[in-house]
Parts: structure tokens; sequence; C-alpha cells
């Protein structure tokens, strides 16, 4: 429902900026384009994730600043033990205490380009991405 109304309301601004001709842009945070990282893991939760499991838990928070300005749709390749699967995902969030990359969609996937893919489709339909009022 919150995201309905924040997408509600910037096409509201988007509308109202083209009426008056102004240039306005409006990019949910963390914007840009789509990444492409990866992430290496324990063997278990390889397997976790494979099977659907939908988030990641980071541990060890050193890179954290990498993670938490993620654009949403980014790809990330998830590896243990010369095995991977890609995923889709986006900053990183606290969860039970932990941060975690959050896994959207419907699971994982063979190859990078599969999971940019389903990152797309997933910022479409999910409003983010850059919008203009031109």
């Amino acid at each position: 429902m919150r995201r309905r109304a924040l997408i509600k309301a910037a096409d509201l601004l988007l509308a109202e900026a083209k009426r008056r001709h102004l240039p306005v842009v409006v990019d949910e945070w963390p914007g840009g384009d789509p990444e492409i990282l990866t992430v290496p893991v324990a063997e278990p939760l390889l397997r976790q994730v494979a099977r659907g499991r939908k988030s990641i838990p980071l541990g060890d928070v050193s890179g954290l600043a990498a993670f938490a300005g993620l654009p949403r749709g980014s790809a990330v390749e998830v590896t243990a033990a010369g095995k991977s699967t890609w995923l889709v995902s986006g900053p990183v969030q606290r969860s039970g205490g932990d941060w975690c990359l959050p896994v959207f969609g419907d699971g994982s996937f063979l190859d990078r380009d599969a999971a940019l893919g389903a990152g797309t489709k997933y910022r479409r339909e999910n409003g983010y991405g850059q919008r203009s009022a031109s």
C-alpha cells in the first residue's frame, strides 16, 4: 500500500511539472542503473538460495556501503565451492538484527543476463527507475 502511495505521489508531481513545463526528474533512492556483483557464501546457503530463500545474510558488514546503495533490480551472483546462481536484489535491509540482501522475484537464474532481464521487469512493474516530466 505504501509503495502505491509513493508511485501515485510521483505521478502527481510529474503531471504538475509537465503542466508547468518544468524539467523534473524522479528517481527513487538508490537510483541508477542496476549493477552486477558477486557475493561469496557458504555452500548450505547457496543451496537455500537456489531453493527460493528470500534473503542473504551478510554477516560481515565491512562492505555494507556497497550493498546499501545497490539499485533495485541489480543482478547478484551468489557463489560457493565453484558453484553459483544468480538472483535479483537491491539495497540491504535489516532482518532479525542482521543485514541481509533481499531476493526479489521468483528465485534464482542460471546466468547474469537472465537475472538482469528479470530485474528490468521487476523495476518496470514496481515503479522503480528514473522518470521525467518531459
